[in-house]
């Protein structure tokens, strides 16, 4: 019997340091927060900000138009477009914050006809973070779904669209807030 009470005693002892250090742990503000479960992959993850020059690449399209006579009075006309790669040097941004990811394309990128979008943002989908790089999907219509790939180690950005459409340069990382501008 004297073992047995002793046996409860430590048991309820060693119960109430262990509540009283996993109420210390928590600290705070945490209650409900269990320890032993690691934290979701975005609270991991840093906000990132990236601004990144380089040659955009995309579909351009230029007309003409003919008029002919020949020596009997005949006479014929033609119209025809032709549609071939352009490319400008500009810049282009690329954010993700908790885990959600956005880019900003340049305009020279977007098509007449294009999808709605967050003053010029567009959403990343299948957006993945990896160690080495970082790689999602943007949608600038229907049709057109372009891939980026963003190597984190060179700083190195590549977008591959329908057609013509992409973009390749570098990355620099860059301040977000409103103390940051230049101007």
């Amino acid at each position: 019997m004297k073992f047995l009470k002793v046996t409860v005693l430590m048991a309820a002892a060693v119960g109430s340091i262990a509540a009283s250090s996993a109420c210390a742990q928590s600290g705070p503000g945490t209650a409900g927060v269990d320890a032993s479960q690691p934290p979701p992959p975005e609270a991991l993850t840093p906000d990132i900000h990236l601004a990144c020059h380089g040659n955009a690449s995309f579909a351009e399209r230029s007309s003409g138009s003919a008029f002919a006579f020949n020596n009997r009075g005949g006479s014929a006309n033609a119209f025809g477009y032709e549609t071939h790669r352009g490319i400008a040097e500009d810049d282009m941004f690329v954010d993700v914050v908790g885990g959600v990811g956005r880019v900003k394309l340049p305009g020279v990128m977007l098509p007449p006809i294009h999808s709605g979008d967050d003053h010029g943002w567009r959403s990343l989908d299948e957006l993945q973070l990896g160690d080495m790089e970082i790689t999602g999907r943007f949608e600038i219509n229907l049709f057109n779904k372009p891939s980026i790939s963003i190597n984190r180690v060179t700083g190195h950005i590549d977008v591959r669209g329908l057609g013509r459409t992409g973009f390749s340069g570098e990355c620099r990382p860059y301040d977000a807030s409103a103390a940051a501008r230049m101007f």
